[in-house]
């Protein structure tokens, strides 16, 4: 269920392509490449992996031979050409490091494999892409097949502990009340088949409906165990299973925050900061390598001047982006009248801006 919240999310709140040449055609061209070879679905698919497994490789498909995977993969044109064929998702169960240098800290391949083993077929580290979202130690490394800590692992102690309270309050349910005889223990224990009669006779007419008999020497009292704050521990453990992932409680539980005015927003943007961060630090480098290979394959060169930037994860509603068209206007307004800026200035401005509104 987290894999599924964050890769909605991150496939709801795409990317948008921008060239420094303002060539609008290129842009297309190379939105239309995107599409064209999934790379929506493989970085969908490759944060899956990192969620279940810890790494995710990302294969870049040539059509090379058993011989060719061996050799490095470059950033060629006589390399790539009408070679690429796409990317490829490859599950790390299949895959095991060939070799690593353990031997020389100071170089930048130390404990980095150099090729990996798949189902018995060596393949250069070049040809994968690999995405790690929570590393551990280099020590640690070899542990984990080279990849980090998956977030399955992160949630076990606090799903296990959650397990537990779930388990547990059934049981405290059903001994809400415990019923006791006061009596002559000594007296009863003599002839052990009569006390059971007693007692079952006791148990069978506990009810509304029944009478209570008890001697001159016996005495009935209840002991009920309080049931106040098991709610409360319940919900706390529920929601600890929030942690590893960050992510607000009203996401993954549907729980609203209580209090006055409560609305979970600040949570909501703590964790838009950590999606943000994902993206930048391990999904942007990414996709600019799969980027390069397509502009080879594709225009047969490097397209330095395309760039992409990450959608806003925050959603404005109508009220806030009416605020934001109405502010534009009076700026716009403003500086026409006077004479900062040309009538053909805020014609192009917008062309430039179509979710602005003010175009019919």
């Amino acid at each position: 269920m987290l894999p599924r919240f964050l890769l909605t999310r991150l496939r709801a709140n795409w990317l948008t392509v921008k060239s420094s040449s303002d060539d609008e055609d290129l842009v297309n061209e190379v939105e239309g490449v995107i599409v064209k070879y999934r790379l929506q679905d493989m970085i969908h698919q490759a944060v899956l992996h990192d969620c279940l497994f810890g790494i995710a490789h990302i294969y870049i498909d040539m059509g090379a031979d058993e011989n060719e995977m061996r050799n490095p993969l470059f950033k060629d044109r006589a390399k790539v050409g009408d070679k690429f064929r796409g990317f490829r998702i490859i599950e790390p169960i299949w895959t095991y490091p060939a070799m690593y240098n353990t031997l020389r800290p100071w170089e930048p391949d130390f404990y980095q494999p150099s090729s990996w083993f798949v189902m018995g077929q060596t393949i250069h580290a070049s040809r994968f892409i690999d995405l790690v979202t929570r590393p551990v130690s280099q020590i640690l490394k070899p542990a984990y097949n080279f990849g980090g800590l998956s977030l399955i692992q992160l949630m076990e102690p606090y799903v296990k502990a959650w397990e537990t309270i779930r388990d547990e309050i059934p049981k405290i349910v059903k001994a809400f009340t415990l019923t006791g005889l006061k009596t002559d223990m000594e007296k009863r224990m003599e002839n052990p088949g009569e006390f059971k009669r007693r007692i079952d006779i006791m148990t069978n007419y506990r009810n509304n409906r029944g009478v209570l008999a008890l001697d001159t020497e016996e005495a009935f009292f209840q002991i009920n165990t309080p049931m106040t704050d098991l709610e409360k521990i319940a919900s706390n453990y529920q929601e600890q299973l929030c942690i590893p992932s960050r992510m607000p409680v009203i996401k993954l539980l549907g729980n609203a925050p209580a209090g006055l005015n409560a609305n979970g927003q600040g949570e909501i943007d703590v964790w838009h900061e950590t999606i943000s961060g994902i993206q930048e630090r391990n999904i942007r480098p990414m996709i600019q390598q799969m980027l390069d290979y397509l502009f080879i394959a594709e225009f047969g060169q490097l397209l330095p001047e395309i760039t992409f930037t990450f959608n806003p994860l925050d959603e404005l509603t109508e009220k806030e982006m009416s605020e934001i068209n109405l502010n534009n206007a009076s700026m716009l307004a403003n500086l026409a009248t006077s004479s900062c800026i040309s009538t053909m200035d805020v014609a192009q401005w917008l062309i430039n801006n179509p979710k602005s509104g003010l175009l019919s």
